[in-house]
């Protein structure tokens, strides 16, 4: 009981709206986020090795993370530079530095840097220096956020 007392106090001291009611042990996010936050308590107590994202089911969370949404009424398609019209070798730069630059390697949502090639958010969450982020939401194409050039192509 304690321990459980302590998670949902960290949960709440982190984020407060994500709480669905006050006086319930109810927590609203996409599973990403619970993922994130989950791996982070298992690597404090080195457990990693056993936080597992579903063992009864290999695609049970198989969703798109450049696709995620916070309204789960909004359906979105897969993400891929295809969509958006953004082809291969074009240069992406990053919004927090204009100095940083990736290539995109295919038509899905892969990319180079440093000669190592990342998806976008696996790139941007490096770059950021955090376990998980939304790569339309930190690369650009020709001067336009990749999420903004999302919308106004209505993907």
């Amino acid at each position: 009981r304690l321990k459980d007392l302590k998670l949902h106090s960290l949960i709440d001291t982190l984020d407060p709206a994500l709480r669905h009611s006050r006086n319930r042990e109810f927590y609203e996010m996409n599973c990403q986020k619970a993922y994130s936050i989950l791996s982070a308590i298992a690597q404090i107590n080195g457990n990693e090795e056993q936080l597992q994202i579903n063992p009864f089911s290999d695609n049970y969370f198989d969703t798109d993370i450049d696709g995620d949404t916070d309204n789960p009424k909004e359906k979105r398609s897969k993400f891929r530079f295809s969509n958006l019209k953004i082809p291969v070798g074009s240069t992406l730069v990053f919004v927090n530095d204009t100095n940083i630059t990736c290539i995109t390697k295919d038509n899905k949502k892969n990319v180079e840097f440093n000669g190592d090639i990342y998806t976008i958010s696996a790139l941007a969450a490096k770059l950021l220096n955090v376990s998980w982020a939304r790569g339309v939401l930190n690369f650009m194409y020709n001067g336009e956020l990749l999420e903004d050039r999302r919308k106004r192509l209505g993907v």
